[in-house]
């Protein structure tokens, strides 16, 4: 379990960092909220993702190992909420819509990922992903045709 959570409070905080000192912290919009969507994305390919999967795996039947994790989880989880908002930016993040747009792509994103256990796709063309990315875009309230208009959002 800690070598599990080690590696994801690594990953979140590269995550941070980088969204913080790349070009890409400065973009608004489509742009914004696309990028944010791949990089959610790109976290359900990651090794600590795996190890998460198979503890809550052997949590469904060992008590000892739920009780355990839980708290574990949950101060990941928040981590987690913390750093996504981050990716997707003050803008969107602050939308009413942001906390439910959030959970539909990681449960979404959760499920499909669990398919590539028999099924081994390319993650970067993965079908969903332009759903995804539609789905957030409207569900933020950012529209895709006018990307001047969306550059001041």
């Amino acid at each position: 379990m800690a070598a599990s959570q080690h590696l994801a409070g690594e990953r979140i905080a590269e995550m941070e960092q980088w969204v913080t000192q790349s070009s890409y912290g400065r973009t608004h919009g489509v742009e914004r909220v696309d990028r944010a969507t791949e990089l959610l994305w790109e976290t359900f390919r990651q090794p600590y993702f795996w190890a998460a999967m198979e503890l809550w795996t052997v949590a469904r039947t060992n008590d000892e190992i739920r009780r355990s994790l839980q708290p574990e989880e949950q101060r990941l989880g928040t981590a987690i909420e913390h750093v996504v908002a981050t990716m997707f930016g003050p803008v969107h993040s602050s939308h009413p819509a942001f906390p439910e747009t959030r959970e539909l792509l990681f449960t979404s994103m959760r499920g499909v990922a669990i398919t590539y256990t028999l099924s081994h796709r390319d993650p970067v063309s993965d079908p969903h992903l332009p759903m995804w990315r539609r789905m957030a875009r409207e569900r933020l309230g950012v529209e895709t045709g006018d990307r001047s208009k969306n550059s001041q959002a």
